[in-house]
């Protein structure tokens, strides 16, 4: 510490005298041009980092290929194998069914119950013949000659 107050006790006498050199005079807070491009540079990276709209994604879900390249063929034969027929079209598989072998009541529940397992997915349940019928998730759309194009060309149908 004395050798800091003797320091300044010499520049206030050489200053006092006239003895100081020139190189007191000048300031050393100038800063170093290389120095101001880099801040400046840096501050133009930060700005132009800040004013790019930033990157969104969109959420695309692909759709399972494997799934819906299937096309199930099952026979329930009662109310209780229906559950299969469900399980499969809430996966995606489009679902050919045939209830023709059984009594038109059970057959009568097994389709009610599969379009209603179809309508939960957005799906639907198409008569194809008599006895057979389709069911398809969402994104299958099921065209061509169906039963209700043959009800109304004259061809009447009964349920079974």
């Amino acid at each position: 510490m004395k050798g800091y107050r003797q320091m300044g006790f010499l520049n206030t006498v050489k200053h006092f005298l006239g003895f100081e050199s020139e190189d007191d005079y000048y300031d050393d807070d100038y800063y170093d041009e290389e120095e101001a491009e880099d801040e400046e540079n840096a501050r133009v990276k930060r700005s132009s980092q800040q004013s790019a709209p930033k990157k969104t994604f969109s959420k695309v879900v692909p759709i399972n290929p494997t799934s819906s390249s299937r096309i199930k063929i099952m026979r329930p034969s009662d109310i209780n194998d229906s559950t299969n027929v469900a399980n499969e079209i809430k996966e995606g598989r489009l679902v050919i069914f045939d209830v023709g072998q059984i009594d038109n009541e059970e057959a009568r529940r097994i389709v009610d119950f599969m379009s209603g397992a179809a309508y939960g997915v957005n799906g639907k349940v198409r008569r194809v013949s008599e006895g057979i019928f389709v069911a398809a998730p969402k994104n299958i759309d099921i065209t061509g000659d169906t039963m209700k194009e043959h009800v109304k060309n004259g061809m009447d149908w009964n349920f079974m």
